[in-house]
């Protein structure tokens, strides 16, 4: 420590500094001390650049973090009052004013004598310069002793100059500098050299130093860190500072997630760029997987580097864990594949400066987490990284392959770095048999098992040692002995369903339990009461999953977490439960085959059971939904084939939960999915086939094909009358259907005609139901013909009926009422509508919750009766609510958002601008070709026509006319000259030709 230093002179005035000044001092040392106990240390005999080197150090180490230092000019050049410029870090939670002064300047001074007015000098030529703004804090350091009284009180009559201005001056002469240094042996050792320390600091200090330097010689790794892995990829959890404690003096990281998602590699990663970077003086890596084994790599350490005695084997390990909480050495430990975190109890390593713990683990017990310790949830790659690695992978083997199938592939994988890394090494050993990626891919989509798709033992990469297979079964059977066998028949139902999220409700259904006992083993010691299993109740259930999220084979998250809290409903508390593909494909894999139909049906039953009979949850129902393709992807031929029928229903209520929520084309979609899944199982005349052609059929019309509707139900009808009879109860109601299609598509004499036949029909036969449905399809009919009156009676009779026969708050009352309040607005009574859809909100609301499309509707039908009422302003308010809700519940692009958008402008433009009607009814209606189609009936029906109008009520007559013309020959093309709608375009188009040619105004609705 005394030998010579090569003299240097600080450069880069103009730039950062802060890398030159924290280099070692560079001058040629100080004189050791005469004296055994030095009152003061020799500041004056450090070269200039090594006190401003010294200055920025006790800076750094008593005024907090700086993010910059910078020297301005050189040494007997102007300053302006500056030698280190330093920017503090933000704090917390302060003020703008306060955090506009981020910075500490400080003037450095090594003179032999000092003067009151070159005080005075440095604090004017501070205050003057460009920094004194933005500074918090002005230091006056320098060599020479401020004790004298004239310089002391010319440093209070600055400091209270520089309070006023918001800047606190500290002044360092030669006595505060000791001081400081006196408790920074370190310091001491590094500018003034190891007699000082002994001197100044004590023997003591210089003792703990010279230890330190004796340590330096031991050995720096304990323990075999893996070796890199191939292709590695570097997620940024390996230099993150804030992860591993590299700006504190300490750090506890604990690294958790599924087996094969490369914790391991992350933490050997770090600890070799500690050994690399000399950022630890000292590395022990310990396989963590029972206490035994921690104890034995401590007891080892303990012998080598803490002195404990080889002959103590059960000692040794606590004279290493004392030897870490005392060592002056900064030491990194990490804890890999840590699987039970009791068996840390009381061999934590302690939390001490210069101590760093790294814990690699699938468990995520809350034990684990605490204020000193950073819990980081590793996940699989990125899509990227998963096409960089193996691309890498395969280049090194000269194996080709397209970038869309090695994406897939990992795709295919869940990005797991582990089934990646086999994956490859498999592909790579057999490439001489000429196996493709997507060959491979075949064999995983059809749960070939994972055992036969691993590596031979020798082949597995990166000195791995199991494969994929092998470390899933090994967390399946920790999971079941955790959870007393519940682990692998909840992954097994999970095997069939979407991984991204499968409702927790599913789990604890009647058909799910029901199961869980099912693959129960009876117990040998059983009594005759308990030997068919024992009884799960849902709080096991519930118990079992935590566990298994814990353990992380699966995650568990709440559904509402990005929601509004619009979109907030009835059941906020729906949890999903995720789960990796390639931890289903393992679980899989544990089902024998002759059993796998049978939970292909139960986990079918299971879904069916947590759906409810009203969507008001729709996080919930989407998953559901979901899930239900999932399974019909995976089993279908299983759930067709069930002769009870029971599988096959889920299926059909995803398909209707979609056109229920308005999404008419998800829903075609499906059911036509459905339709060929069922005709390769089931052949042309089975039962689901004909209803789900049924279904089909009203959707498309619903889609806006009334005519198609129409030629479905026809063709339909005829299988029905072969296959079941004209008086079936199918037959009957897809007459009815029929019918009420007739009418959708313009023809009413003929569905009111149909609806009659069939009603007379219905008297010779038991069907209620029926009968309610034809009875309000018909008075619609007729209110639609223009006989309301009557239709009103109908209607009225009608309700009382289906009150009687099923209750006041069955859906189908609820519609009669709706029906009836419109059509006694229509007939001239627009304030009693207004009251009765006001109650029936009332009633809609506690039966079918806040969301339901039903109550959606009424809400719009009771914004258009109070406008029609008088009350413009409460319905633009109504609309404005509705619109609101509908985006965030249905979306933007649902044909009812769309109405009450057409609505909404409607009665805005008839209070306001027409010319600005004419730009809302514009981008109305090209969402709705987007969305929707060019000939939706929402867009030939009412978008068009009403943009047409508008345009000539703002004056473009001539526009109009244009529009309606286009809009006759498109609706001539796909309603037929037939539909009644024609009949008014064509009175409109000459409403307007009319006046574009100078005529008189004729009535445009007639």
């Amino acid at each position: 420590m005394e030998g010579k230093r090569v003299s240097s002179s600080i450069v880069n005035h103009g730039g950062s500094d802060l890398d030159v000044l924290r280099t070692p001092p560079t001058g040629e040392g100080v004189q050791p001390p005469v004296v055994t106990k030095a009152p003061y240390l020799p500041l004056n005999d450090l070269i200039w650049s090594d006190v401003e080197r010294l200055f920025l150090r006790l800076v750094e180490l008593k005024g907090g973090r700086a993010e910059k230092a910078q020297l301005y000019g050189t040494h007997g050049q102007g300053q302006a009052g500056i030698d280190l410029f330093i920017r503090n870090a933000a704090t917390p939670n302060a003020d703008d004013s306060v955090s506009a002064r981020r910075y500490t300047t400080l003037q450095s001074k090594r003179v032999a004598t000092l003067s009151m007015s070159e005080i005075n000098k440095a604090v004017e030529k501070f205050l003057k310069g460009e920094w004194a703004a933005r500074s918090k804090v002005f230091i006056y350091a320098t060599t020479h002793d401020l004790r004298p009284t004239q310089l002391a009180d010319a440093l209070n009559r600055q400091a209270d100059r520089l309070e006023k201005k918001g800047i606190r001056l500290d002044w360092w002469g030669r006595e505060e500098v000791s001081h400081m240094l006196r408790e920074l042996p370190q310091v001491v050792d590094d500018f003034f050299g190891r007699q000082w320390v002994k001197s100044f600091c004590g023997t003591e200090a210089a003792s703990a130093l010279d230890r330190r330097d004796a340590s330096a010689q031991q050995p720096r790794l304990m323990g075999l860190i893996p070796p890199a892995a191939d292709a590695f990829q570097d997620r940024g959890m390996t230099d993150t500072p804030t992860a591993y404690g590299q700006e504190a003096s300490s750090g506890v990281v604990v690294l958790t997630g599924m087996g094969g998602v490369g914790k391991t590699q992350i933490a050997a990663r770090r600890a070799r760029q500690a050994l690399h970077q000399n950022s630890v003086d000292l590395v022990v890596w310990v396989t963590a997987t029972s206490r035994q084994d921690i104890r034995l790599a401590y007891g080892r350490a303990g012998v080598t580097v803490a002195g404990a005695e080889p002959t103590d084997p059960e000692a040794a390990p606590e004279v290493f864990h004392a030897w870490l909480s005392t060592t002056d050495r900064r030491w990194l430990i990490v804890l890999d594949n840590l699987l039970d975190p009791t068996d840390l109890h009381h061999l934590w390593p302690p939390e001490r400066p210069g101590g760093h713990v790294i814990v690699t683990t699938q468990r995520r017990d809350p034990a684990l987490r605490t204020s000193t310790r950073r819990v980081i949830d590793v996940g699989p790659f990125t899509s990227e990284q998963s096409l960089d690695y193996l691309t890498r992978r395969f280049q090194i083997h000269d194996l080709v392959e397209s970038q869309s199938e090695v994406n897939e592939l990992a795709e295919d994988l869940g990005h797991l770095p582990l089934a990646l890394a086999q994956a490859a090494s498999y592909l790579i050993d057999l490439a001489d048999t000429d196996l493709t990626v997507s060959q491979y891919r075949v064999l995983l989509r059809e749960r070939y098992p994972l055992i036969e798709l691993a590596p031979t033992p020798e082949a597995l990469p990166d000195d791995q040692e199991a494969t994929l297979a092998a470390v899933l079964n090994m967390s399946l059977t920790r999971a079941d002995h955790l959870t007393r066998g519940l682990a692998t028949p909840l992954l097994q139902m999970t095997s069939f369903l979407n991984p991204a999220g499968i409702p927790t409700g599913v789990f604890t259904t009647q058909a799910a339990v029901d199961y869980l006992v099912s693959y129960q083993v009876p117990q040998p010691s059983a009594t005759d009461a308990t030997s068919l299993g024992r009884i799960i109740g849902i709080d096991e259930v519930e118990a079992a999953l935590r566990i298994l999220h814990r353990l992380s084979l699966i995650n568990r998250t709440t559904a509402h977490d990005n929601k509004t809290a619009k979109q907030l409903v009835s059941d906020q508390s729906f949890r999903a439960v995720q789960v990796h593909a390639l931890t289903q494909h393992s679980a899989y894999d544990t089902v024998p085959a002759p059993a796998r139909e049978a939970l292909a049906r139960t986990t079918s039953r299971a879904l069916l059971q947590a759906w409810p009979d009203i969507e008001t949850d729709l996080a919930l129902t989407q998953a559901l939904r979901s899930n239900t393709t999932a399974l019909l992807s995976r089993a279908a031929t299983a759930l067709w084939s069930d002769p009870t029928g029971d599988s096959s229903s889920v299926l059909l209520r995803a398909a209707y939960s979609y056109g229920e929520a308005g999404m008419l084309a998800a829903a075609s979609l499906l059911y036509s999915d459905l339709l060929d899944s069922a005709l390769e199982c089931l052949g042309n005349d089975h039962h689901w086939v004909l209803l789900i052609r049924g279904y089909l059929a009203h959707f498309r019309g619903e889609a806006g094909d009334a005519a198609g509707a129409v030629e479905a139900y026809q063709e339909l009808l005829t299988d029905l009358q072969r296959i079941l009879g004209t008086e079936h109860p199918d037959t009957l109601t897809v007459r009815q259907n029929l019918a009420h299609w007739r009418g959708r598509s313009g023809d009413f004499a003929g569905s009111v005609e149909a609806q009659s036949e069939l009603l007379t029909n219905l008297r010779h036969v038991e069907n209620d139901h029926l009968d309610l449905r034809v009875r309000n399809d018909l008075a619609q009919r007729r209110a639609e013909n223009g006989d309301i009156p009557d239709s009103i009676k109908d209607f009225e009779a009608l309700l009382a009926d289906w009150r009687s026969a099923l209750g006041d708050d069955h859906h189908g009352t609820l519609i009669v009422r709706g029906n009836l309040a419109h059509w006694r607005g229509e007939l001239g009574n627009p304030a009693r509508a207004v009251t009765e859809y006001e109650e029936l909100l009332t009633d809609q609301r506690r039966v079918l919750g806040p969301s339901h499309a039903d109550l959606l509707i009424t809400r719009s039908n009771l914004a258009h009766w109070r406008g029609e009422s008088g009350d413009a302003g409460g319905a633009i308010k109504d609309l404005e609510a509705l619109l609101a809700d509908q985006q965030d519940i249905l979306g933007p692009h649902h044909p009812d958002t769309f109405n009450t958008r057409h609505n909404l402008a409607t009665r805005k433009g008839q209070v306001g601008s027409a010319a600005h009607t004419v730009k809302v009814f514009e981008e109305l209606l090209a969402d709705q070709r987007q969305a929707l189609g060019t000939d939706h009936p929402d867009i030939l029906l009412t978008t068009r026509s009403e943009l047409a109008d508008w345009r000539a009520m703002a004056g473009d007559i001539s526009g109009a006319v244009s529009d309606y013309e286009a809009l006759l020959t498109d609706q001539l093309r796909t309603l037929g000259a037939d539909h009644p709608v024609i009949r008014r375009t064509r009175a409109l188009l000459f409403h307007w030709r009319n006046r574009l040619q100078g005529g008189p105004a004729r009535d445009r609705h007639t």
